[in-house]
């Protein structure tokens, strides 16, 4: 694959919306523009992803940014967290849910830095084995709720949130309670194994979630991006911080583009016999998207690694001479596999 050269000096920041629209199932949506402003200030380009269906097209969008911002907007579909809907359920778009929550999963692959504003946290979480409410109303049941769906302007902060001390909201906004906009109904409920709580408002609620694996990611439940239309650049930092994990990314991709990248070894061929027990091939295996392996033609694209050494291990077994005849014929018959696979996949296009 011919690697193409990307302009150090400019930051990508791809922004992923629907339509610039006031208002999403009745509740606020910022235009992009306010999101374009913050991310221009804070020194990026922000670029719109719209919200189609082609895998093939997403991905290689995902290979040409430098961040991703997951916007604000409507509510998501409870189908994919496995829930059935709720009374108090607004207004849903299929086709954005689908397109965000491949791409949070795929750039989480690529160690892409994300920020999530408002529905941005929900769709980071589900994307990531986590589940949000449906409606906090109806649902949240820990304690009395506060207002979380001001009727004051988008620019003004309504009530405040607590921040874990050390954690990397904290670092990034060097405070420990901070004074936040609020236009949600929905909210995070369990942050599965990936994430954790940075963030809580008085009533408990989650507020902002990072990553469990020190990995550039962070979502919030309000919208900083609000804040600069009254002249107010507190949230700026939030911005600021992703500019800069971007950059860094950029650094480590023009590593990539100089210094071939070799895995040594890897586990896939002893992944063959459970691949045979779900009527997969070798060459299947490697070239298709699957839990089974830790080194597959998508994850080597997506983790940068140009090539893998692939050996035949077998367990340790008896020393007689039958035992030893028949190690030699398995190792024989992995390395045909892995010679089989090779070939089937010299010219592969990636499998979405």
């Amino acid at each position: 694959m011919k690697k193409e050269k990307h302009a150090d000096k400019y930051i990508f920041i791809a922004c992923l919306v629907l339509a610039a629209a006031m208002f999403v199932g009745g509740f606020f949506c910022p235009p992009m523009g306010v999101i374009d402003g913050s991310v221009l200030k804070a020194g990026g380009i922000p670029l719109v992803i719209p919200a189609y269906e082609d895998m093939d097209t997403l991905s290689a969008t995902l290979d040409r940014i430098d961040a991703l911002l997951l916007s604000g907007g409507g509510d998501m579909n409870p189908l994919f967290m496995g829930d059935e809907p709720l009374p108090g359920l607004g207004g849903i778009c299929p086709q954005r849910d689908k397109a965000e929550l491949w791409l949070v999963r795929m750039a989480y692959n690529r160690q892409l830095p994300i920020l999530g504003i408002c529905r941005g946290i929900q769709m980071m979480t589900c994307a990531l084995g986590g589940k949000v409410f449906q409606d906090l109303p109806s649902q949240y049941h820990d304690q009395p709720l506060i207002k979380h769906s001001q009727n004051l302007a988008r620019e003004y902060a309504s009530h405040t949130v607590q921040i874990e001390e050390e954690s990397l909201l904290h670092r990034i906004m060097k405070d420990t309670r901070i004074a936040v906009n609020s236009f949600h109904h929905q909210a995070v409920c369990e942050t599965g194994s990936l994430l954790k709580v940075c963030a809580r408002s008085a009533d408990g609620v989650i507020e902002a979630v990072e990553s469990t694996e020190h990995k550039s990611l962070l979502g919030v439940q309000w919208h900083p991006e609000c804040f600069v239309l009254g002249g107010d650049d507190s949230m700026m930092p939030l911005f600021e911080w992703l500019v800069k994990e971007a950059r860094s990314f950029l650094q480590a991709r023009g590593i990539h583009q100089r210094i071939l990248t070799l895995d040594s070894h890897c586990d896939t061929p002893m992944c063959f016999p459970k691949a045979a027990e779900r009527g997969i091939s070798p060459s299947r295996l490697i070239s298709s998207r699957s839990d089974l392996a830790l080194v597959d033609l998508h994850k080597m694209h997506e983790g940068r690694l140009d090539a893998s050494i692939m050996v035949a291990y077998l367990p340790q077994g008896g020393r007689d001479g039958a035992s030893l005849e028949q190690a030699n014929r398995t190792a024989h018959h992995i390395l045909d596999q892995i010679e089989e696979m090779v070939a089937d996949n010299a010219d592969a296009k990636l499998e979405t």
